[in-house]
């Protein structure tokens, strides 16, 4: 991979090495080079039977929690929040308007314009993508049970994905970029709202080996959203608008799940008192 093999050869500069380090520490440095090297050994592949079994009781506890999951599968529409505070509501809600005008053809157009986004239904985080490749080689019923556990969570977050895409497509060109700089800004755009599973974009602690990736099986979307209050919290223009910031990514999300969770499963709460009872 050619970006690979710049990225590597920037990482050797002596003038950027020297910089990163004062300004960022020799710690922030290390962290490059880990994620290029990582980037650049792919998926590592299970060496023991010990670590396949916790490789499958890992990959079990995603889809128990999260597979052929009504409530998981909602939930995905507390997404917005981040899109928001990332991109402004009036583009996401022109996003919005676009492709629930025309899903089908805005989805077409999306993919045709962006390969990220072409394959984001086999990449939306770890365990998926993860899946993809390991149902290769199986027998057809076999794969598709296996990559159809997620289906539901993956189509509605595809009703946040493209609306992100499109809000920061537009965003980029309305402030002057070409195309292809609006696709490039537009898939960072969902990278840094929805989060991804490819290894470029998952933190250090999730590219782990198989202890370690497995108290990491929920973590994606809390280090998507810890990522953005603390970017918010860097580069806030002011208090009002660092607290309303705040309560997108923190607040708002926990109270819309919950309701929710009581719109679908409106008992739940009742067992929940009766067990505590």
């Amino acid at each position: 991979h050619e970006w690979l093999i710049q990225t590597q050869r920037l990482l050797r500069d002596p003038e950027f090495k020297a910089a990163v380090t004062e300004t960022r520490g020799p710690e922030f440095l290390k962290q490059l080079k880990d994620w290029a090297n990582d980037n650049a050994a792919g998926e590592r592949k299970i060496g023991v039977a010990g670590e396949a079994a916790l490789s499958w009781l890992r990959q079990g506890i995603s889809a128990s929690g999260l597979g052929f999951n009504v409530v998981s599968a909602a939930m995905q529409v507390t997404g917005f929040n981040q899109s928001i505070v990332r991109l402004g509501a009036k583009y996401v809600g022109r996003g919005v308007a676009q492709f629930a005008g025309s899903p089908i053809d805005t989805a077409r157009m999306v993919a045709d314009k962006s390969s990220f986004m072409a394959e984001r239904g086999r990449t939306q985080f770890r365990e998926i993508n993860e899946i993809r490749n390991r149902v290769r080689g199986q027998p057809e019923v076999a794969r598709r049970v296996t990559s159809g556990t997620y289906f539901l969570m993956m189509n509605m977050q595809r009703t946040v994905d493209i609306p992100t895409w499109l809000a920061g497509y537009q965003k980029a060109l309305d402030a002057g970029k070409d195309d292809a700089t609006a696709v490039a800004l537009a898939d960072q755009a969902v990278r840094d709202t929805q989060g991804s599973g490819l290894i470029s974009d998952l933190a250090a602690i999730e590219r782990g080996g198989p202890v370690m990736k497995l108290f990491t099986v929920f973590y994606s979307y809390m280090n998507t959203v810890y990522n953005m209050t603390a970017v918010q919290t860097m580069t806030a223009r002011g208090k009002g608008k660092l607290a309303a910031d705040y309560a997108m990514l923190l607040v708002v999300p926990v109270v819309l799940g919950q309701a929710i969770k009581n719109l679908i499963q409106p008992d739940a709460g009742d067992d929940e008192l009766d067990q505590e009872a």
